[in-house]
């Protein structure tokens, strides 16, 4: 995680704006805050969410929006392929002739 990153966690700073009768997370809503701060041996975070920061443990982090690798695209062919190389060891493994 750094700075800059987009998270997901419970800013207790921050109730709900019309907080009524009910359990905890109606009046501490799940929100989205950009990383500000991460300490060198990552064992907190400070994040910022309309301009009210607070501090989170790595655990307390709902969902974590880092940029990733982009998701794998295969040819129609090679998937077709594959899968039929991929039938023929299980049939082969049941005893079964192709």
């Amino acid at each position: 995680m750094q700075k800059g990153d987009t998270i997901r966690a419970r800013f207790m700073t921050l109730p709900d704006l019309f907080p009524g009768k009910g359990c905890e997370e109606k009046k501490f809503p799940i929100r989205k805050g950009t990383v500000v701060y991460v300490h060198p041996k990552g064992r907190y975070i400070v994040a910022e969410c309309g301009g009210v920061r607070e501090t989170f443990f790595p655990e307390d982090i709902i969902q974590c929006d880092l940029p990733g690798p982009p998701p794998m695209e295969y040819d129609l062919k090679e998937a077709l392929v594959t899968l039929t190389e991929v039938d023929k060891k299980i049939m082969t493994a049941l005893g079964r002739r192709c």
